[in-house]
């Protein structure tokens, strides 16, 4: 009777042992992730695409639980314990997660402030956060550009710039919205 190779089955061990934790991993993410995650051939790049992709959100999650916690009020009706309770636990949240990255901070910081009145230039700037070597300086420039040409549109009297993350309704001539984009 041949004896098995050893190494065949220790592979074949190994298989199943991945497939049985990659199944477990996908029964356990949530169904967003889980659209990224199910054509990976192994429990490893199942989890390492998991980390990369809970790395890339950490900051901003932090960030949320951040303002979370600050809008937390005591109130007269509320025992003081709860809400204690409630500010330790987004606390506990946001520790976990582990340290800010400063730079990527101040990237959120910025981003987030242009929600408000300005959702095309957010929007303009978040498609560049996967750039290779992206910083907040790239957002500084951006703002800086926009600013610029904010600024000169409004010397030559239109009064609003024509590119594309302007939040403002453009009601000049179309010749003049070229002219400010070709500053």
């Amino acid at each position: 009777m041949p004896q098995s190779d050893p190494s065949h089955e220790r592979g074949q061990i190994w298989k199943i042992n991945d497939q049985a934790l990659q199944a477990f991993i996908l029964e356990h993410i949530s169904r967003i992730d889980l659209d990224f995650m199910c054509r990976l051939g192994t429990a490893h790049e199942v989890y390492k695409k998991l980390h990369k992709r809970h790395k890339q959100i950490r900051l901003h999650a932090q960030v949320l639980l951040i303002k979370e916690a600050l809008n937390v009020c005591f109130q007269h009706d509320t025992a003081l314990i709860v809400t204690t309770n409630r500010v330790k636990q987004l606390w506990e949240w946001i520790v976990k997660m582990g340290s800010f990255d400063n730079d990527k901070l101040l990237t959120i910081l910025l981003i987030n402030g242009l929600s408000e009145n300005f959702p095309q230039l957010q929007s303009v700037i978040n498609g560049l956060l996967n750039q290779v070597n992206f910083s907040s300086n790239k957002v500084m420039e951006q703002l800086e550009d926009e600013d610029s040409l904010q600024n000169q549109c409004m010397e030559d009297g239109i009064g609003s710039t024509a590119l594309a993350a302007t939040t403002q309704i453009v009601e000049q001539a179309w010749g003049a919205m070229v002219y400010c984009v070709l500053l």
